[in-house]
């Protein structure tokens, strides 16, 4: 059976598009998860792959689900650690109880590791980008090296749409409410003006958006 699969997986493009099979496979039997994640991204050829926006919600399905997304991000990390969005499809869309625990714990955990950190928080940016505040604040209870935190994706890269002005707002936004979390520590100095910068940057941006939107309407 998991031969036959994973013959599918590889031929046939729209096979167990939901993960159905896929699930009871791993409730017999844990391991093939990882099997099956090492054929998701062909190696040298991630960006390409056609499981990349597939999600895999279901492993939150197990009693041990820390255990088995912890062991997926090995998987995915030993495979393609250049890039930083390599484990968000082990996510599910919307960030309850069980995931905000895990992601709490494994960044405690991980505090210093700046390679896990990057993807994580690449995680916490283009999914649960309202949490941003909450995960950062946990991490700078642990973190020594606080040149990590510079390292981190915190803005989400790609903006499109009409006007951008709302959306350089609403990372002008973050910037201050990330100042205001570092006011209360002295040792946080150099990250607080680093965050005004990038407030200053953001103005910066809606005036430009402004006079370009102001020129369009002519």
């Amino acid at each position: 059976m998991k031969e036959l699969y994973l013959y599918k997986e590889q031929n046939d493009n729209f096979f167990d598009y939901n993960k159905k099979y896929l699930k009871k496979l791993v409730e017999i039997d844990n391991d093939f998860l990882f099997i099956v994640l090492g054929i998701i991204y062909p190696v040298n050829d991630h960006e390409s792959s056609r499981h990349e926006s597939f999600r895999f919600d279901f492993i939150w399905e197990f009693d041990n689900y820390e255990s088995l997304i912890e062991k997926s991000i090995e998987t995915l990390k030993s495979r393609f650690s250049i890039s930083d969005d390599v484990i968000n499809f082990l996510f599910p869309t919307n960030i309850d109880e069980n995931v905000a625990s895990f992601l709490s714990n494994y960044i405690q955990k991980n505090h210093n590791n700046e390679e896990i950190l990057r993807k994580t928080f690449n995680v916490i940016t283009y999914s649960y980008s309202d949490k941003r505040i909450f995960f950062l604040e946990i991490l700078l209870k642990h973190l020594t090296n606080l040149e990590i935190i510079k390292s981190l994706e915190l803005i989400q890269s790609f903006k499109s749409g009409g006007t951008l002005i709302p959306l350089y707002e609403a990372d002008k936004k973050f910037w201050k409410d990330f100042e205001a979390l570092l006011s209360h520590n002295v040792k946080f100095l150099k990250l607080k003006l680093w965050t005004r910068q990038n407030q200053i940057s953001c103005d910066r941006s809606i005036e430009w958006h402004r006079k370009r939107d102001f020129v369009s309407d002519f």
